[in-house]
């Protein structure tokens, strides 16, 4: 007879969930970045095409910073 488990008491046993979350700090540095990118986007914003763009390039700064980043440093 094959026995079986649930997630939970998988997770109960191993502690697997406990590396998964973020840090309060992490998450206000995140925050300020995005309020920061927002005041540097948007002021230059004149019609909704733009604005919706601005809001784009605010929200996925990070991953364009951290790309350009690495295309830099060769890896």
């Amino acid at each position: 007879m094959k026995k079986t488990t649930t997630v939970e008491s998988c997770c109960e046993d191993c502690n697997c969930h406990q590396g998964s979350s973020y840090s309060s700090s992490e998450s206000v540095v995140y925050v300020m970045g995005l309020v920061g990118a927002a005041f540097h986007f948007l002021p230059g914003s004149t019609g909704i095409t733009e604005w919706a763009w601005h809001i784009f390039q605010t929200i996925t700064w990070p991953g364009f910073l951290v790309y350009e980043a690495l295309k830099y440093f060769g890896l």
